[in-house]
């Protein structure tokens, strides 16, 4: 099983360390505060994968939480 989805994992990986050297070189632009609220998007954008290309539920529960995370990051963003 790993030898044939080596690629992938190959690439999934590499990935993930482009996308964690972007936030660390982030951090050294701005307050890591806001970078790290940013960041936090990325749950909601995951959810929002899960039910567009696997079919999942986005009921009300993941629905409140995503709505307060925006929020969050609104009100973070207006202080600035």
């Amino acid at each position: 099983e790993l030898s044939g989805n080596l690629p992938r994992i190959t690439l999934a990986g590499i990935l993930m360390k482009g996308g964690y050297m972007m936030v660390l070189y982030a951090m050294s632009l701005a307050q890591v505060s806001y970078i790290l609220a940013l960041r936090q998007i990325s749950v909601v954008l995951g959810a929002l994968m899960g039910v567009i290309f696997l079919g999942e539920k986005y009921g009300r529960v993941r629905i409140i939480g995503s709505l307060v995370i925006f929020i969050g990051v609104y009100i973070l963003g207006a202080l600035a």
